[in-house]
């Protein structure tokens, strides 16, 4: 049975944002800082319905596609179970990266003081404070019920792809010197755990979209700690990719249920990647790179269980967020009219319009 059409689209996570921010820019971070700024509330994993065996401080996500039937789990490749959204930790890590990014970039476009300190706040709950921070080892990121012990695995870096958002707001919030400080050791523990440890290593090795993940994910904390080593990193990871075909590069994709997702699931870690690699601008031959893997992913035809959600009417105007990096990165014309949503009942919320903003 195909799966249902949501109410909104999925959010592409993209590069860092293209400053100074637009006059359209600016105004849809004033609106979202404006809301952020009526609660008082704060995001932890800690919070979490359900957390993880080692303790509630660990970032805790249930599997999505594994089910439970007679005793017995099995995978559904690209069939979500609900009751994987009982361990809710992602949502807080997600909601913080989201709110986070936007008063950090709000606070540097507007100049408006409130956003920082709101932003420090949410800093501080997050990271730092000890009962409420969530430790940078992800060692409870989607487990399946069925094993035991519940451990998670290579997939980690799918449940806090996010942090990328975090990642770029750093790189903009003015900070105090103790706050600054304990980020950068957070980060900086992250990466570190990222190298020694066996998820780290499954997932650059996946060769997959976790792989691209993972890489785009490090490279963000990179530019935040040192931008001429996340330059040299993502190079690196670049120039052993560009040689590939846009068959190749989405071969272990296209084998999958929902081949248009998990498509433009891979561009994204890829077009997050690419400008680091050329301090904001992709060099020359990345760019030319990923836009024969943009005109192939046109290509591609639905799978059963896609053909509704990822119909042309709303896998095209997906697509149109990469249509729009190339020709900021080539220097050409960038549209300022944003793709047709009407497609989903909900069309483009207002998080989705500023992630097209920022372009």
């Amino acid at each position: 049975m195909p799966l249902p059409v949501p109410k909104y689209p999925e959010l592409i996570l993209t590069p860092y944002p293209t400053l100074p921010a637009t006059k359209s820019a600016e105004k849809l971070l004033r609106q979202l800082s404006d809301k952020e700024l009526k609660t008082d509330d704060t995001y932890s994993v800690t919070k979490a319905g359900v957390t993880a065996p080692a303790g509630k401080n660990y970032l805790y996500t249930l599997a999505p596609y594994w089910w439970e039937c007679n005793g017995k789990w099995e995978r559904r490749d690209g069939q979500r179970n609900p009751f994987c959204d009982k361990a809710d930790g992602q949502k807080q890590l997600q909601d913080m990266s989201l709110a986070l990014h936007t008063l950090s970039f709000a606070a540097q476009a507007l100049g408006n003081n409130d956003y920082a300190e709101r932003a420090i706040k949410l800093v501080r709950a997050f990271f730092l404070d000890e009962e409420t921070k969530m430790c940078p080892e992800v060692l409870y990121s989607q487990c399946c019920l069925g094993d035991d012990p519940v451990c998670g695995d290579k997939t980690f870096i799918i449940s806090s792809r996010y942090l990328i958002l975090a990642s770029q707001a750093f790189r903009v919030l003015p900070m105090p010197d103790d706050v600054a400080g304990g980020v950068k050791a957070w980060v900086g523990a992250q990466l570190a755990w990222i190298d020694s440890s066996q998820q780290g290593a499954d997932a650059k090795a996946s060769g997959n979209n976790i792989t691209d993940w993972l890489h785009a994910l490090y490279a963000s904390h990179l530019a935040y700690l040192d931008n001429a080593k996340a330059q040299e990193y993502a190079q690196g990871v670049l120039s052993s990719l560009t040689g590939k075909s846009p068959a190749d590069t989405f071969a272990p994709e296209l084998e999958r249920t929902r081949p248009r997702h998990y498509t433009q699931f891979t561009l994204e870690p890829l077009f997050i990647l690419a400008p680091i690699a050329g301090n904001g601008t992709p060099p020359p031959e990345v760019t030319a790179w990923l836009k024969g893997l943009l005109e192939f992913a046109r290509t591609v035809p639905a799978g059963e269980l896609e053909v509704d959600r990822e119909a042309d009417e709303r896998f095209v105007p997906g697509l149109a967020w990469f249509d729009r990096l190339l020709a900021r990165w080539e220097g050409g014309d960038v549209p300022e009219q944003e793709p047709d949503g009407s497609a989903w009942e909900g069309g483009w919320n207002q998080r989705a319009r500023l992630s097209w903003a920022l372009i």
